[in-house]
């Protein structure tokens, strides 16, 4: 548990609309899916990843990273799970992150205007309701938990059997070994409307 995984610049903090920690985590949960994808010959490469705030326990200190910070973190069995939706429920998704104010996305741009959709996009482009996109996310949320009732019936599912504490220790090592110190920015991929 004592193992060091990587050294932050700053401590990052889980907070809404979006925050260093959402950020991270969902990036991520995005690029191993990516990847995963790329291993397997799967003809698909994952749109957005979605982490629910509550599923992320605790924060990450500032300095040193350990085991230990991740299992705090992430005290759950959680799994990362493709799940493919329509366009429809993706705004579904979306009304339900801004009904709360925000929580861990990658690959989307939402701003939130009273606590609804203001403005929403995937990769640059508008939401289209009869279009499909794939969603990476984890075990709890695929199978509807935290209210994300639009994911029980997916258009097509694959379960990767990758615990997200593992992706996590495993990416922030190579992050660390790769760049040195990890700087998590926010970027402002939620953000409230005026």
């Amino acid at each position: 548990m004592s193992k060091i995984v990587g050294v932050t610049a700053t401590a990052l903090v889980k907070g809404k609309p979006d925050s260093k920690l959402t950020n991270l985590v969902s990036d991520i949960l995005l690029k191993c899916a990516n990847d995963y994808c790329a291993e397997k010959h799967l003809n698909i490469s994952p749109d957005i990843a979605y982490v629910n705030y509550g599923g992320l326990r605790a924060s990450l200190p500032q300095g040193e990273i350990t085991v230990g910070h991740i299992f705090e973190l992430m005290p759950f069995e959680n799994e990362i799970v493709l799940v493919k939706i329509s366009g429809e429920s993706i705004l579904k998704m979306a009304e339900r992150i801004a009904g709360r104010g925000g929580e861990g996305v990658s690959g989307l741009k939402l701003g939130i205007r009273n606590e609804k959709v203001g403005t929403l996009t995937i990769g640059g482009k508008p939401v289209d309701p009869a279009a499909s996109y794939w969603v990476v996310t984890n075990d709890y949320i695929a199978n509807g938990g935290d209210q994300m009732s639009m994911f029980i019936t997916p258009l097509d599912k694959i379960e990767t059997k990758i615990k997200i504490r593992d992706i996590l220790i495993r990416s922030l090592n190579e992050m660390f070994r790769r760049d040195g110190v990890i700087d998590v920015k926010e970027d402002g991929r939620i953000y409230n409307e005026q």
